[in-house]
């Protein structure tokens, strides 16, 4: 099932790329780099 989920995310992404980013493979994001869950006091 992994398999398949993670085809289907790339495919996804594929054509964000194509569509949003002229194609171009969108820059590289840490795992560390964004933020997790809701703000703290919403």
């Amino acid at each position: 099932m992994s398999a398949f989920i993670a085809a289907a995310v790339m495919a996804e992404v594929q054509r964000l790329e194509t569509t949003y980013n002229g194609g171009q493979p969108f820059p590289q994001v840490s795992a560390k780099g964004g933020q997790l869950g809701r703000p703290m006091g919403e």
